[in-house]
């Protein structure tokens, strides 16, 4: 406390001096050794004193502050950390601060670039620091001045740093700092569709028995992802960027546990005018390039496809129905539903409008109509 109350007075001389800042990154190394609880109380008041200084309004003071915390984090994180602690995320909690509450721009990209510096160092130690990486680029986007270098830095971390963000199933936090790129402007939006787009087609090549991602679980860490595509898709403009990437990499199981229930979660909710454009886009790859992997899961989505009021999306349902409804009796089910669903959907008062939609949907049905309901 006495050092840095000596260092802040420092900092109002003229010239200002960083003599007792240096003192200070000396006596927090000399006791990094100490026991942690014993730490932690050293720790707050130099990580206040050092955010100060970060903020200072003079930059060569500020950017003292923060080569400093990174001379820290550097020794810091090169320690193990403590199970059920989170000494790593709260050491780096005060490049955060500076980020958010310093007014220059030199000084703000001089904290990522820190933070990146850290990251590419000791990310293998990283743990529970990812968290406040993440809510740092989170911060970051939002910032127009700094938040080009925050989306590199971002990529750069998913590029290189995946398989340690799976192990610490932190997918999540790490979901929610793209999705902060996804409103910026054109070209930092695109980016940060590709970014999910990539994380997507990487998440479809894991295996359980892979050395480097043993702690995978897609219960947990593909959930993120899968919103996260959801509400890029919500935007129309995105499907036809999105929809080439992903379609790549789709297993076989994957189109039987991923790909229904993104569609489900992408239709559910929205417009006519948006079913009738970004709606029919996506239907008209799914149901194809499902019954192409197997006819069985290819029913099967057609049937949640059918459950949705457009006329657009059944018309594509009892097309690729119709291809092979000879040949498999589950697609009775499915037939029935899109039958109910042009009922429901017609628009009585202008019923001549649908002639041509029902004669063509009422063809593609007729291999079924021995079926009582669809009748």
């Amino acid at each position: 406390h006495a050092l840095c109350k000596v260092s802040n007075n420092e900092f109002g001389q003229r010239p200002p001096r960083t003599f007792c800042l240096q003192k200070i990154v000396e006596v927090t190394s000399f006791n990094m050794e100490r026991a942690r609880f014993v730490w932690t109380q050293i720790w707050k008041p130099i990580s206040h004193h050092l955010i100060e200084a970060g903020c200072f309004p003079q930059e060569g003071i500020a950017r003292s502050a923060l080569d400093s915390l990174r001379q820290l984090a550097g020794k810091f994180l090169a320690r193990e950390e403590l199970q059920s602690f989170h000494y790593q995320r709260d050491f780096l909690k005060p490049f955060h601060s500076i980020l958010r509450k310093s007014k220059s721009k030199a000084v703000r990209l001089h904290a990522l670039r820190c933070l990146n510096h850290t990251v590419h160092l000791y990310h293998a130690q990283m743990k529970s620091g990812w968290e406040a990486v993440f809510l740092m680029l989170e911060s970051a986007a939002t910032i127009a001045e700094v938040n080009r270098l925050a989306l590199t830095v971002l990529i750069d971390i998913f590029e290189q740093n995946l398989h340690e963000i799976i192990d610490e199933h932190l997918l999540e936090p790490a979901m929610k700092a793209v999705e902060k790129f996804y409103i910026i402007g054109r070209s930092i939006t695109r980016s940060a569709i590709y970014v999910v787009a990539g994380i997507f087609e990487k998440l479809m090549t894991f295996h359980l028995d892979d050395g480097h991602n043993e702690n995978y679980d897609p219960e947990i860490d593909f959930k993120p992802v899968l919103s996260s595509l959801v509400k890029i898709l919500e935007n129309k403009a995105n499907v036809p960027i999105v929809l080439p990437i992903i379609s790549k990499s789709i297993t076989k199981d994957a189109w039987k546990s991923v790909v229904p229930n993104l569609i489900v979660k992408v239709l559910r909710g929205k417009s006519e005018s948006w079913l009738n454009d970004a709606g029919k886009q996506i239907v008209d790859w799914a149901v194809p390039s499902c019954c192409a992997v197997d006819n069985d899961l290819g029913v099967q989505l057609i049937i949640e496809c059918a459950k949705v009021p457009n006329q657009k999306i059944l018309s594509i349902c009892s097309t690729n129905l119709a291809k092979i409804l000879e040949n498999n009796d589950s697609a009775k089910e499915a037939a029935t539903l899109i039958a109910k669903g042009i009922i429901s959907s017609l628009d009585y008062d202008v019923a001549e409008n649908n002639v041509e939609l029902l004669s063509g949907l009422a063809a593609d049905l007729a291999p079924c109509l021995q079926v009582p309901e669809l009748k």
